[in-house]
């Protein structure tokens, strides 16, 4: 398997963030973990600097400051080397073989990205309600002002062939630096004209749930309209 740097964006994870940590590393073997731990009151930086300290494989950053998801990941993928490079949330949502999917999708394709949407109905989708509401307004808003086509561009594990990500980080600094960094770096990976491929996966739902706030979602709107149309 080529080599794989992962990181894991963390805020307040301390339940989950050891087994998000350990099932990877059981399953990617050739990896390297980098966990971002932003803004966190909880023991999540202790509790990954324990496993680090087991494990050469395991970066572990602090950042007391709100950076943001987006944020974070960027720090992360500052120390991010190897063939392949890419992100999943560190709540332990999804399933390992589900990451791994798209892990060797990237020996066809320049991107791969997780779908809870793809080729599934609005009642198969385990979310509730209201969250699918809002998820599909949000998703038609990006799909109109980026034209991605893409279902689902918010679920929170993306993977990259490294000079994907050597082209598009540079290039300017984001804007998005929260739940919008998603849109952006998929806006920017489509503008240079390589290949995003979106794979369904399962959703470990008794784990999965998010510091999002809907009161963000105004700010996260304007932002997206400034990349868009004001870069």
């Amino acid at each position: 398997m080529k080599y794989v740097s992962i990181v894991i964006p963390a805020h307040n994870e301390k339940k989950n963030i050891k087994n998000t940590i350990v099932n990877i590393l059981e399953s990617v073997k050739n990896s390297k973990i980098i966990v971002v731990c932003n803004n966190c009151n909880d023991d999540t930086f202790s509790i990954v600097e324990r496993l680090r300290q087991k494990n050469d494989n395991i970066l572990n950053l602090n950042f007391t400051d709100k950076i943001g998801k987006g944020g974070a990941i960027i720090e992360g993928f500052k120390l991010a080397d190897g063939d392949y490079i890419g992100f999943v949330d560190g709540d332990n949502a999804f399933f390992t073989s589900d990451l791994l999917g798209l892990i060797n999708e990237l020996g066809k394709s320049d991107c791969a990205i997780a779908s809870k949407w793809l080729n599934r109905g609005f009642f198969n989708v385990n979310e509730s309600f209201f969250k699918k509401i809002s998820g599909r307004i949000w998703n038609f808003y990006v799909n109109i002002l980026f034209d991605l086509s893409i279902k689902d561009t918010q679920a929170g594990m993306k993977f990259f062939r490294k000079r994907v990500l050597d082209r598009v980080i540079p290039e300017r600094e984001f804007i998005c630096t929260g739940f919008d960094f998603d849109v952006e770096l998929l806006g920017r990976v489509k503008k240079n004209g390589f290949s995003i491929k979106e794979i369904p996966v399962n959703i470990n739902k008794s784990n999965k749930r998010s510091s999002f706030s809907y009161l963000d979602s105004l700010k996260m709107m304007l932002n997206l309209a400034r990349c868009r149309f004001f870069p």
